[in-house]
């Protein structure tokens, strides 16, 4: 399974459409329901083991940084 994830920060949400030129990083903190408990997780692109706690069916992940895009996966 991979979660995709995308930094909206500073994404145009009003009638005129003036360019960004600087998009903040985030370090998102994710929760999903994942009925087992995974064996480990990466995150794409950079293949970067992540920090995460899995109990009762609920995976929390702590994605040190996103940029524009990434994805977590979990195997």
């Amino acid at each position: 399974m991979s979660l995709h994830l995308l930094n909206l920060a500073e994404a145009q949400r009003a009638g005129s459409f003036l360019s960004t030129d600087v998009i903040p990083q985030v370090g998102p903190k994710v929760s999903l329901h994942v009925p087992e408990k995974p064996s480990r997780m990466r995150w794409v692109p950079d293949r970067r083991r992540l920090k995460w706690t899995w109990s009762g069916g609920i995976l929390e992940v702590t994605v040190p940084w996103l940029h524009v895009h990434g994805a977590v996966v979990v195997s």
